[in-house]
């Protein structure tokens, strides 16, 4: 069965991971080894990483000016064109980490509305994951799961 061995691959700021597959024949007197490609094949990746906010009015407006000045990326979740790209990095996205309240927020819908129509705005792809005060500690986790 194959083998995996791990070898860390810093290249710039990116880091990344690759691995050799070695494989042997039924008999065990031949091995396989398949190497990755060369360095320069490898691609840097470019994430903005956000939580814990907006939990007021002004963090909304902070959202708003920082979402407007990430790097344009010409993609959009509602067009079904192949993004073309104006960045070098085209492995670029934004995730939101989760908690867009307080915790002892009531979990209003218009909430999770307002969140989302900002995030929209974003020029990257953008992935949110939810926190515990958007879901668990919520008077209803279930109501506010699928907000």
């Amino acid at each position: 069965s194959p083998t995996l061995n791990p070898t860390p691959n810093i290249r710039g700021n990116a880091g990344s991971t690759t691995q050799s597959i070695t494989t042997q024949d039924d008999d065990d007197d031949d091995s396989t080894k398949v190497d990755p490609p060369s360095n320069d094949s490898y691609k840097s990746i470019t994430f903005y990483a956000i939580g814990d906010t907006p939990l007021n009015p002004v963090q909304e407006e902070t959202l708003r000016e920082q979402i407007s000045n990430l790097p344009s990326y010409s993609y959009h979740p509602s067009t079904t064109t192949t993004p073309t790209t104006t960045l070098t990095e085209t492995n670029a996205f934004l995730i939101h980490l989760g908690d867009i309240q307080k915790g002892n927020a009531d979990c209003q819908v218009a909430k999770y509305n307002t969140v989302q129509s900002i995030l929209l705005q974003s020029p990257l792809p953008v992935f949110v994951l939810p926190g515990d005060s958007d879901i668990r500690n919520c008077p209803n986790p279930d109501q506010a799961f699928n907000y």
